[in-house]
């Protein structure tokens, strides 16, 4: 019998990948060694595996967990390298959230027509 695994999230795909880019700013070739640096929980990290995600790991823990790497690299980096590290998170963040929180089409075309109005004067 073949398994069929449903797709996962896009938020979660985008997390997944964010936190691989995370891995690198971060100087940390494995999950194991973000874990130590950045004082998340193990089994967490886990579920942000590319090889291995599971899809039970919420929106709030991906977002608090940046969050703590935010203040983390604070205390972990130089000046220097604070400017660098600090991007990468907020543009993974930004990604991840952006992803979740997907415009229906009802509010696109709110948006649509809600910028006609504030700038019909652009169009004439």
């Amino acid at each position: 019998m073949v398994e069929h695994q449903t797709p996962l999230q896009e938020w979660l795909q985008e997390a997944i990948g964010g936190f691989q880019e995370i891995l690198k700013s971060w100087g940390c070739t494995t999950l194991s060694a973000l874990h130590k640096d950045g004082c998340l929980s193990m089994a967490t990290l886990r579920k942000l595996d590319p090889q291995n995600p599971d899809p039970t790991i919420s929106i709030e823990t991906v977002v608090s967990m940046i969050g703590k790497l935010m203040n983390m690299a604070q205390l972990l980096f130089s000046e220097s390298e604070q400017p660098r590290v600090q991007s990468t998170l907020a543009s993974v963040l930004a990604r991840v959230v952006a992803a979740h929180s997907q415009l229906t089409a009802n509010d696109k075309a709110k948006a649509l027509e809600r910028r006609r109005i504030r700038y019909k004067h652009q169009f004439c």
